[in-house]
């Protein structure tokens, strides 16, 4: 099984943090994250993960869910942090990877053409305080 870790960056305004990813052919906007290192926590990978792609700094963070699922024929555990507390302003840092990084308000996020249902599901999972999944 591979492990992977995402970040819900929220601002003050309350906005969630997007990477619209375009590699691999993909065309999708998903929270900051990736791939955990050997060595390395899913808490690590997420903040190292969001800080490589869109040179935000992270601060704190707090665990939300833990999500096992299957793609590209793989099995994936991912981790979901979120952060409310970082440093600077997001910016694209890897342009062979994503063609955008933008705060998005949540409630739009419907609306929003190429996005994983389980990142919105996610959100909703921690802004309801995280009592029960809905999937």
């Amino acid at each position: 099984m591979r492990r992977a870790a995402r970040l819900l960056v929220l601002n003050e305004a309350g906005e969630v943090l997007l990477v619209h990813t375009i590699k691999k052919g993909r065309n999708r906007w998903e929270f900051p994250g990736g791939k955990v290192d050997e060595g390395e926590t899913p808490r690590e990978a997420a903040i190292r993960e969001t800080f490589e792609e869109t040179g935000v700094t992270i601060r704190n963070t707090e665990y939300v869910c833990t999500r096992r699922l299957h793609t590209d024929d793989d099995y994936w555990e991912v981790w979901y942090y979120v952060a409310c507390d970082y440093r600077g302003n997001p910016s694209l840092m890897e342009p062979e990877k994503a063609d955008k990084v933008e705060f998005v308000k949540g409630g739009v996020l419907d609306s929003l053409p190429q996005i994983p249902r389980l990142c919105i599901d996610v959100l909703r999972f921690y802004l309801n305080g995280g009592d029960k999944w809905r999937a």
